[in-house]
């Protein structure tokens, strides 16, 4: 579970990111991602849609992208979206790690430990 500092919950934080923020597209996901204040954290947000699968199957990708998350070390002060798509319901976890390594990296937001 992500720390409750580190979601993006709002509406107008969500839109934000999506009008003003960089896009990065991978065959599972889809990552907005706008800059905000280094010294503000990370703040991450969720959108899976009904076009990815029924009810348990949008919260099983939540759970796992929250947890990839989590498992990230990253830099702070970006707002991101991740938006599921379809197919990201037949990936397992670590398809689902590499993937969102390979978008947070891409906007050079992972730390140098991790970035390969």
């Amino acid at each position: 579970m992500l720390p409750r500092a580190e979601r993006l919950k709002e509406r107008r934080d969500f839109g934000a990111t999506y009008r003003r923020g960089k896009r990065r597209d991978h065959p599972l996901l889809t990552l907005y991602l706008r800059f905000t204040e280094p010294n503000m954290p990370r703040r991450i947000g969720l959108s899976v849609s009904k076009k990815v699968g029924k009810a348990h199957e949008r919260s099983r990708i939540k759970r796992r992208l929250r947890e990839a998350c989590r498992a990230l070390p990253t830099v702070g002060g970006f707002d991101a979206v991740l938006v599921a798509r379809p197919g990201a319901d037949m990936a397992d976890f670590q398809t689902l790690h590499r993937a969102l390594a390979q978008l947070f990296g891409s906007v050079n937001v992972l730390l140098e430990e991790t970035a390969q």
